[in-house]
């Protein structure tokens, strides 16, 4: 008999991490395994919980957003543990579902466990952190910066809740007419590849938020990372790039520097570089060192 475990968050808003996490019971139990179900305390908690259960079960499921896939990530890679890991997709963006191919419906999400298959995945370590997805740079990082405000702030928590699109579209807008005075330099596998950069992201993944991509040819497991990187800001350069990365479109030369490698250096030529991780917001720093882990993890996804 094949064990399990799933971690879910039992005071989310809705509480659909405990409906997520008693659907996975029954399912998972029909098909012969042991499950126990097992609720975060706290933000973080995720990644001792996957490193405390690593090496009991043979499979990990998340009921939550692309963060909390993240912590548990974490956990396991920190121990050492090669269980593979799954998530029923509570969040907004739900990056590593999609990258997947995992429904983002709970219940078809669910019904795909049993018949699952195990593939290995790339991850990033940006700073000693580790990331799945990708890092946004730039206009991206400041977006992402205040989105998380706004998720907190007492006056708009209702609309990112019950409205989280509209809310993402009024910010965005306000991401494209901004100015963006810092700069950065970029390194590649040890060559220098420009400078004046404003804006970009280096991928792991495909899928970037949404559905959309600013690195179409990327693979979270072919062992190179993507970069798109931008130095024209203003509000007609950064649509054209939204407006490519919306249909899945790469980006022409005149607008976006693509590439691929191994490891990256940013560093900051002016102001401290802006920049988020997964779609969660980070301190601006005076670089980052960015470096791919090929076939660090392994997650469990519907065999089609």
């Amino acid at each position: 008999m094949k064990s399990a475990v799933v971690l879910y968050n039992p005071t989310s808003g809705t509480r659909q991490g405990a409906r997520a996490a008693e659907a996975v019971s029954v399912v998972l139990t029909k098909a012969d395994w042991e499950l126990t179900r097992v609720p975060t305390e706290r933000a973080g908690h995720a990644l001792d919980l996957a490193a405390e259960w690593g090496a009991r079960v043979d499979l990990i499921v998340v009921a939550g957003g692309d963060g909390t896939v993240r912590e548990a990530a974490a956990g396991l890679l920190e121990r050492g543990h090669s269980t593979p890991l799954t998530v029923i997709p509570q969040g907004n963006g739900n990056v590593i579902a999609r990258e997947l191919g995992i429904p983002l419906g709970m219940q078809a999400a669910v019904d795909g466990l049993a018949g699952g298959v195990t593939r290995e995945l790339d991850a990033l370590l940006v700073n000693g952190e580790l990331v799945l997805a990708m890092v946004g740079l730039g206009m991206d990082a400041r977006i992402v910066r205040r989105i998380d405000w706004a998720r907190h702030c007492w006056g708009l928590q209702g609309w990112y809740r019950m409205h989280a699109d509209s809310l993402y579209v009024g910010v965005g807008l306000s991401g494209l007419l901004g100015s963006y005075r810092s700069t950065f330099r970029a390194t590649c596998d040890g060559r220098l590849i420009g400078s004046g950069f404003r804006h970009g992201a280096v991928s792991n993944t495909r899928t970037y938020g949404k559905g959309m991509t600013l690195s179409p040819e990327a693979d979270a497991n072919d062992g190179l990372l993507d970069y798109a990187l931008r130095q024209r800001s203003g509000f007609v350069p950064s649509f054209r790039t939204l407006l490519c990365a919306q249909r899945c479109l790469t980006p022409p030369s005149s607008l976006v520097l693509p590439g691929q490698g191994k490891r990256m250096l940013l560093e900051a030529e002016s102001r401290p570089l802006e920049w988020q991780a997964d779609g969660d917001s980070r301190a601006p720093v005076e670089s980052l060192d960015i470096h791919l882990l090929p076939g660090a993890l392994k997650f469990w996804s519907p065999a089609t």
